[in-house]
């Protein structure tokens, strides 16, 4: 007889809690309501939108309207890429907190980004590239959740916050053709060495060289850095990855010479884009050792002596330029011998001798073969009759 009274408690007990549970959910899913009629108010004035259908007395829950994904009646979800928003974000979008994906790119918002969204713990995915934005990036970030960041293509300034490299989970960062100044984070990569994977940068007015913590990320398979004012030299690191497929440093300030590095083993690098900066010393015959290197480029810069014939090896190369250096003496035969390249520029240099005659079949795949502005080049009559094969320029 003593226990019913406890039973009876704890029944009160489990009925009340089921009902505050209750009550809160109600509470959730009327705040979510109520944050994406904000968010249609501050977004879009356009009655054309895909907000449009996003109406108060409609008989469609929200939980079904364009765009919108929820879990158990909460919104976790927002996809409304091309969808004439051309409001602005506004702070009532932390509200939503259980949202874990925002992609909003290809429309006209403006404005600034709100520093509440990076307080959105949950959220794992941002993107608003190609949009108007403008204002620095918030430097209030507390989600840790982060792992895609795609803010490319808008007008923002200022400089990238430091918090960014303390993302453990970050494993894309995109910021290209925006304006922002200032040296890449010192942190980036540091807390994200094992799950960063794509960086790109370009098409900013960034300044210092490529830190440390970022060269040396265990995971990166592309750095797009092009189009900056960045200096310093090249970490050797990069070149003795065993991730980085594509390594992007083009239009930029680096100097001293390409890092001579023999990887042991075989190297994962696609694309290799040095153009443009200010490098010197000779061309590494090591390059040759990345076997499977599509695109080297490395045009206008000040690299001195002979083109290494281990570059010839390569056995996939599709993109050579080295045009507008230094280079001098006679041009291996074995360049004029890969069967799979399709663009070979060797323009504005110091190369002497003679164009093999055969060059029409030797380069079964060339599309574009730039040689002008070599003096010591003589000419062979033979290649005069192939010309009509492929352009010589």
């Amino acid at each position: 007889m003593c226990d019913r009274p406890r039973r009876l408690l704890a029944i009160v007990l489990v009925t009340s809690l089921l009902s505050f549970a209750a009550a809160a959910s109600s509470s959730s899913n009327a705040t979510d309501f109520e944050t994406l009629l904000c968010l249609k108010l501050h977004l879009s004035s356009s009655p054309n939108s895909r907000l449009g259908s996003w109406v108060q007395n409609n008989s469609i829950p929200f939980c079904s309207w364009p765009g919108v994904t929820c879990n158990a009646s909460r919104v976790v979800a927002l996809d409304l890429e091309n969808s004439s928003l051309d409001g602005r974000i506004p702070s009532c979008i932390s509200n939503l907190t259980l949202l874990s994906r925002i992609h909003f790119p290809g429309n006209l918002l403006s404005s600034h980004i709100p520093a509440q969204l990076w307080q959105l713990s949950r959220l794992s995915y941002l993107n608003l590239s190609s949009n108007s934005l403008t204002g620095s990036i918030p430097n209030t970030l507390s989600s840790t959740s982060l792992q895609v960041i795609d803010l490319g293509n808008n007008k923002l300034s200022g400089d990238i916050p430091e918090s960014l490299g303390t993302l453990r989970n970050l494993s894309v960062l995109r910021l290209a053709r925006n304006s922002l100044t200032g040296s890449i984070p010192l942190s980036l990569g540091s807390s994200s060495s094992n799950s960063l994977v794509s960086v790109i940068l370009a098409n900013n007015s960034l300044t210092g060289p490529i830190p440390s913590a970022l060269a040396h990320s265990s995971s990166l398979q592309v750095l797009n850095l092009v189009r900056n004012n960045l200096d310093g030299e090249i970490p050797p690191a990069l070149f003795n990855s065993t991730s980085l497929q594509r390594l992007a440093l083009g239009w930029n300030n680096f100097s001293g010479s390409i890092p001579a590095v023999v990887p042991n083993f075989n190297s994962p690098l696609q694309a290799l884009i040095l153009s443009v900066n200010t490098l010197a010393g000779t061309i590494p015959p090591t390059l040759g050792n990345f076997s499977s290197l599509r695109i080297l480029l490395l045009a206008a810069n000040s690299f001195k002596g002979s083109i290494p014939v281990s570059i010839a090896k390569i056995p996939n190369l599709q993109e050579l330029d080295i045009s507008y250096n230094l280079l001098s003496g006679t041009v291996p035969v074995p360049i004029f011998n890969m069967s799979s390249v399709t663009y070979l520029s060797l323009a504005v240099n110091s190369f002497i001798g003679e164009l093999p005659f055969d060059i029409g079949y030797t380069l079964p795949s060339i599309q574009t073969f730039i040689l002008q502005q070599n003096k010591g080049w003589r000419k062979n009559p033979c290649i005069a009759s192939q010309r009509n094969q492929f352009p010589v320029h």
